[in-house]
């Protein structure tokens, strides 16, 4: 590998990386500025690997054109594409044209991060920096968001103030965030060889299931089912079932004692010393959330009904709510609370059957790919699988897919780190 392609790798890589660390430290990336970073960022790694394609592998192939299929990251090009498509067609017939639009560069912006990391992080050293950014941003925000609730270190705005939020604005998307990447410690933990990381991987995940535990939201739940989706990989692919069972039932119960511990402790946020108060506080906040989800959803399938194959367009929910929600309920309407709903109301039910279908294509490949790969690859892959499993069992309760850029930008990473995972290191 000569100089240029190592400085264009290189490059590539801190883009990815950058963006890995940035983009949840930003409040969660929605706001204009911090877009606008995000893009510009994805823009820079596109060039240059466009640069590494048309300049230095072209002088190293006998290909006639160095642009060819192997380049799009091939089992996940089709469902991706036809994703792109559908997003590109409903805009077009978008009464918020240009909403519509800001939205849809991000979704190819997020594609495009999926390719990048398909493409250009192919050996274990590389995936290895990309996952240690992860954990190293997940440490951070954890570390952080404990001080913020216990209001020894408050530097950015949040809410509600009784829930931890960490560097993103609301509890609820913070959780999203939590459900993604909290997996991944957890997996490296119970699937790496022993080592002197495993304490690490321990203390990290016992960190994440702490902040989880105190952001009171259905991201608990969510995460939930990736426990046990950990818990089952832990006994099927173990050749000594009695003791791997013994594990993980250990490690549920773990999680499950302190996620109660926390949350019934009292704190500055919550004082109540008593189990039964406690109790009642936390009812408190469950009722009108649910009410609030209910409310949502009720509303959300007319709208759906009224546009069926293609929805209204990438963006437009906010605005074209206003029509569906009665007279009296004034306030700020601004998603669907469930990325499904929100996904099939502006983009159609056919959106959401195409990113449901690239979903499943992900799952099944990495699925597949456990029966042959390696100890790391298999932690890194049963890690990312149960994050997606976790974040996408969370989508019935919330929209961090579709509203929160760094939760989505996240949620390619782990696609792009399970198909490079499966595909670069076999």
């Amino acid at each position: 590998m000569n100089l240029e392609h190592r400085t264009l790798n290189i490059i590539i890589e801190f883009c990815l990386i950058s963006l890995v660390i940035f983009t949840p430290l930003a409040l969660g990336t929605t706001q204009p500025w911090s877009i606008f970073i995000m893009r510009i960022t994805v823009v820079v790694a596109l060039v240059a690997w466009l640069l590494k394609i048309f300049t230095v592998e072209r002088r190293t192939t006998t290909h006639h054109s160095p642009l060819t299929t192997h380049h799009f990251g091939t089992s996940l090009l089709i469902p991706i594409l036809i994703f792109l498509s559908i997003a590109v067609i409903s805009t077009i017939i978008s009464s918020y044209k240009w909403l519509s639009l800001n939205i849809l560069t991000n979704l190819f912006v997020y594609a495009a991060i999926y390719f990048l990391i398909v493409n250009n992080l192919k050996s274990k050293k590389q995936v290895r920096r990309l996952i240690a950014a992860i954990l190293f941003t997940g440490l951070i925000l954890g570390i952080y968001g404990l001080l913020q609730y216990s209001r020894i270190l408050v530097l950015l705005p949040h809410f509600p103030p009784t829930r931890i939020s960490s560097t993103y604005y609301n509890s609820n998307h913070y959780a999203g965030y939590l459900a993604l990447i909290t997996a991944i410690p957890v997996a490296l933990f119970l699937f790496s060889p022993l080592s002197w990381k495993t304490p690490l991987f321990a203390a990290l995940s016992i960190l994440l299931v702490i902040n989880l535990a105190l952001s009171y939201s259905w991201g608990s739940v969510a995460f939930g089912v990736g426990v046990i989706f950990l818990i089952i990989m832990r006994i099927r692919v173990s050749k000594r079932k009695t003791l791997a069972t013994a594990i993980a039932i250990c490690v549920l119960l773990l999680f499950t004692v302190l996620g109660a511990l926390v949350m019934l402790s009292p704190t500055p946020q919550l004082p109540q010393s008593t189990w039964a108060a406690r109790f009642i506080r936390m009812a408190q906040i469950a009722n009108p959330s649910v009410f609030v989800r209910l409310f949502m959803y009720k509303k959300t399938i007319p709208l759906i009904l009224d546009h069926p194959f293609l929805g209204t367009g990438p963006g437009t929910f906010i605005y074209v709510f206003t029509q569906y929600r009665p007279p009296e309920r004034i306030g700020l309407w601004n998603y669907a609370h469930n990325d499904y709903l929100q996904i099939a109301s502006e983009m159609g039910l056919i959106g959401l059957v195409a990113f449901l279908f690239l979903v499943i294509t992900a799952w099944v490949k990495g699925f597949k790919a456990l029966k042959s790969t390696s100890n790391f690859n298999r932690a890194i892959i049963i890690g990312a699988l149960a994050g997606i499993l976790s974040i996408l069992t969370y989508g019935f309760f919330d929209g961090n897919l579709t509203m929160i850029s760094a939760n989505i930008l996240y949620f390619y990473v782990l696609i792009g780190v399970l198909v490079s995972s499966t595909s670069n290191l076999e």
